[in-house]
């Protein structure tokens, strides 16, 4: 079995993928390959660039101590519909570069995607050190891994998307599309992690919030293997000061895990195939 995870979701929730990992490594689950989309690019980039689960804390507890200088107040008019930035785009890049020193995507030390669309044409840009060759998306290995994570966070209006060769790239908004990715990296088993906010969020960022609400992979992953992170209802989607707490929750529920769920034949898993 070649388990393959894909980390998801908006906001500080998505780093409760690093508690996970540590439920699996303690109940002796390796790890094939992952894919980052949305905020769960993040965690993505740092298992990606070969970090153990206690440096990617102490990587969480530097974006913590980050927390307030991320935020772009300027902005902070979305909550009423206005502005177009929550975060700091150059600010949340220098936390990339300096966490994953400058490694470029195809020297990962891991197998790991990062799933992105491009805004005009709607197509699936996949960047990820194995190049595949596939009709319904470009691949590529020529960004570093900072870049590649930038660009799947970017979930406009929270944050600016960012350009590749002249074309703009944004998170993608369907699972499916980092599914596929993990089993072109070989994955036989596919896991979707995301976080679960108890309290609501703004009306105006409830679309940006699918993830959490579960809509969107209830209806795209119905038989893939779902990890819901369940976090306390103090936890807001920007809350850097809640990360601790975050990645608490994640590993709780890495621990409900039942390994014999993921040896099932990928024909009662899974829905879609290689």
């Amino acid at each position: 079995m070649r388990l393959g995870v894909l980390f998801a979701g908006e906001g500080v929730g998505a780093l409760g993928a690093i508690g996970l990992l540590r439920a699996l490594e303690r109940r002796g689950m390796d790890v094939h390959a992952v894919c980052g989309m949305g905020a769960g690019a993040y965690p993505a980039a740092l298992w990606a660039c070969g970090m153990t689960v206690s440096e990617m804390a102490r990587a969480a507890d530097a974006i913590a101590m980050e927390g307030g200088r991320l935020l772009d107040y300027a902005r902070a008019k979305l909550l009423a519909g206005n502005g177009d930035a929550l975060i700091q785009g150059r600010r949340v890049s220098r936390l990339l570069l300096a966490h994953t020193r400058g490694l470029a995507i195809r020297a990962c030390l891991r197998p790991a995607a990062f799933v992105c669309m491009a805004i005009s044409s709607r197509r699936t840009v996949v960047f990820s050190p194995q190049a595949e060759q596939n009709a319904s998306a470009v691949w590529t290995d020529h960004a570093p891994v900072w870049f590649a994570a930038r660009t799947a966070l970017g979930a406009p209006p929270l944050l600016r998307p960012t350009s590749f060769i002249g074309i703009p790239l944004c998170a993608h908004p369907d699972a499916r599309e980092g599914v596929r990715a993990l089993y072109q990296l070989g994955a036989t088993h596919v896991a979707a992690v995301y976080p679960v906010y108890v309290r609501g969020v703004p009306k105006t960022l409830v679309d940006l919030f699918a993830w959490e609400s579960g809509v969107t992979l209830d209806r795209t992953l119905a038989h893939t293997q779902q990890i819901r992170v369940t976090l306390p209802d103090f936890v807001a989607p920007l809350g850097f000061d809640a990360i601790p707490a975050c990645i608490r929750a994640g590993e709780q529920a890495g621990m409900g895990v039942e390994r014999e769920a993921f040896a099932s034949s990928a024909g009662k898993i899974l829905v879609l195939r290689r």
